[in-house]
């Protein structure tokens, strides 16, 4: 196990642990208008890609975690929705769409948690449509818009058939570190 991987297992502990200790009515308050359902797939992905990791199951690396892929980026289409929408949002929505239309889950079939085949272009693609609609958007927050595009661009730093690995558990560990601190009253919310 190399020094990443380590503070990985860490650092999932960890959020493990604040997972547990993070009362599930701070997402009442804390998730509104479309987001609880974002997080709730997400957090099924999360769950299941960890275990694909670990475990080699057909159904899972080759179809299961391809459709959540898909459905936690088609969710934000629903999230707009909730939201007033203006021509900024409605902008932000073509790049989403687009990704989506050109998804194909046989780039997204997984071997211990790592992409087989890459599709480099997708990938770039949906790094830059995803940047540009956190940024048109006008319901996200200025210090979420800075978290959502640091948490995008950071698994660049590691090779593109990691790039799942890396974007998964860096912003499951994130959204558990914020939802904890909120919960403690150590940050707020927006």
């Amino acid at each position: 196990m190399n020094f990443i991987n380590f503070l990985y297992v860490l650092l999932l502990l960890i959020s493990l642990y604040l997972l547990v200790n993070t009362p599930y009515t701070i997402y009442n308050n804390l998730y509104i208008k479309g987001w609880i359902a974002k997080v709730i797939i997400f957090y099924l992905t999360t769950f299941i890609y960890i275990l694909s990791i670990f475990i080699t199951n057909k159904y899972i690396n080759k179809y299961i975690l391809p459709l959540l892929i898909f459905l936690n980026i088609a969710i934000l289409i629903v999230i707009t929705f909730y939201h007033k929408i203006n021509i900024l949002n409605l902008l932000a929505l073509t790049g989403i769409i687009y990704i989506l239309y050109i998804f194909d889950y046989k780039d997204f079939e997984l071997k211990n948690g790592l992409l087989i085949k890459p599709n480099k272009v997708w990938i770039y693609l949906h790094i830059c449509s995803l940047i540009i609609y956190y940024l048109l958007s006008r319901y996200i927050s200025i210090y979420s818009k800075i978290g959502f595009i640091l948490l995008i661009c950071y698994p660049l730093l590691f090779p593109i058939n990691e790039y799942v690995k890396h974007r998964v558990i860096s912003l499951f560990i994130a959204i558990l570190i914020r939802n904890y601190l909120f919960y403690k009253k150590i940050i707020k919310f927006r």
